[in-house]
């Protein structure tokens, strides 16, 4: 018996995080963002996305969703409220919230690969931009001719 729950247990599939093929809804409403999450002054108009997460065999609960967020950086100035920038991280978007969100050169500056824009860029501290319900996983700057032009910010609900 113990060895057939095992064997059950090791057959199982990993399971994978994913995002629901629904259509994106984008958001620019500054008012409304900030009724999620904190936003700090100092950057461009924001885009973002909020994305139900799940198990691909399981129907997404009511605290499965991120919330991908973009801020153009008009100034390097406005990234000081972050904290100093941390090592580079590289960090992936699916190909439809990459093109939903992001500026067509910016968008075009990133490597396509499986359905996926890859990057690298320095890191940030994200927990500017907490609040309940959403808890802060991770902010990374995108880089173009040696400067950050933006920031992706990623928050999950807790």
């Amino acid at each position: 018996m113990i060895l057939w729950l095992m064997a059950c247990v090791a057959a199982e599939p990993e399971p994978q995080v994913h995002v629901e093929e629904a259509p994106l809804k984008v958001q620019i409403d500054p008012t409304r963002l900030r009724t999620l999450v904190q936003l700090p002054d100092g950057f461009g108009e924001p885009r973002w996305v909020v994305l139900p997460v799940g198990l691909a065999s399981a129907a997404p609960g009511p605290t499965d969703h991120a919330l991908v967020l973009w801020l153009p950086v008009p100034t390097p100035g406005a990234l000081d409220v972050l904290g100093p920038a941390g090592p580079a991280r590289p960090a992936t978007l699916d190909e439809a919230v990459a093109t939903a969100l992001l500026p067509t050169a910016v968008l075009a500056s990133l490597r396509l690969d499986g359905g996926k824009r890859m990057f690298s860029g320095p890191s940030y501290s994200a927990a500017a931009f907490e609040r309940m319900p959403f808890r802060a996983q991770r902010a990374v700057g995108l880089v173009m001719d040696g400067q950050v032009v933006g920031l992706l910010v990623w928050l999950h609900t807790m």
